[in-house]
């Protein structure tokens, strides 16, 4: 029989000018809490990406600080291999009055810079997901907080979606089956 995981993946809450996770952010965090801790294990730990706002935003969740494990693997993608994705993004951004997601997916679809970039990225992103659930075996949640702003287009471009806010990835006997997009309220 097939063993089927979900790797649910969260984007930090907002934050402030500071960079750390605003007030609201926190209250966001806090109404959102439950519903991403809806069947991980208590054994299984919460991975964090390494931005003091993803635990922040674990934190505000409700998690203990014991229970959060940093995780490197989802990241953002290093700022030299971004760098030339965003100065790119930022006139079309202005252009069309959207959000730099928008605008990177926009571009990894005409760009050729973009689209290997971020295919490179969305790989890594692919590879995370399968060592976690690896990590897990009979895990039949992990919950991931990460920071968003720049692994996001390559979670898209990983995933299918269009906009990442709360997912769940289905991985099947290892291997990413589809996803499952989630709202906030």
């Amino acid at each position: 029989m097939a063993k089927v995981q979900v790797v649910r993946l969260v984007r930090h809450s907002l934050k402030k000018k500071d960079n750390h996770v605003s007030h609201l952010g926190r209250k966001l965090a806090a109404k959102l809490g439950p519903a991403i801790m809806a069947g991980v294990s208590n054994n299984c730990p919460v991975y964090v990406g390494p931005l003091p706002r993803c635990r922040e935003t674990g934190a505000a969740m409700g998690i203990n600080d014991d229970r959060m494990q940093n995780e490197p693997l989802f990241d953002s993608i290093p700022g030299a291999e971004l760098a030339p994705l965003v100065g790119k993004a930022k006139p079309v951004m202005k252009a069309q009055s959207i959000d730099a997601v928008t605008a990177i997916l926009q571009l990894a679809e005409s760009d050729m810079e973009a689209a290997i970039t971020m295919q490179g990225a969305s790989g890594r992103y692919r590879e995370g997901i399968k060592e976690i659930t690896a990590r897990h075996p009979d895990a039949d949640v992990v919950a991931v907080i990460c920071h968003g702003g720049s692994i996001e287009p390559a979670a898209n471009i990983a995933t299918g979606l269009k906009e990442l806010e709360y997912v769940d990835i289905i991985v099947v006997d290892g291997e990413i089956a589809g996803a499952t997009e989630h709202r906030r309220a």
